[in-house]
């Protein structure tokens, strides 16, 4: 199980982005989804997770703010 509290890298040491969704890493940023909600940046690693986020924004989006008040 991957432990989300450490700093997820791909090769050469880089920081891996995590899709808001699903929160696993985004592999391909080529076919990454990149957007603004409520002047907030939101990623995504696929279609499937987009449509997912669009059907319920608030969801992950109380999500990421509850974590920036910790």
């Amino acid at each position: 199980m991957l432990d989300m509290n450490n700093a997820i890298e791909k090769r050469l040491g880089e920081k891996a982005e995590l899709c808001d969704v699903c929160e696993l890493p985004i592999v391909d940023m080529t076919t990454a989804i990149f957007r603004e909600y409520l002047g907030m940046p939101v990623q995504f690693c696929s279609q499937a997770c987009y449509k997912k986020y669009l059907e319920s924004p608030e969801t992950y989006t109380e999500f990421q703010e509850d974590e920036e008040k910790e």
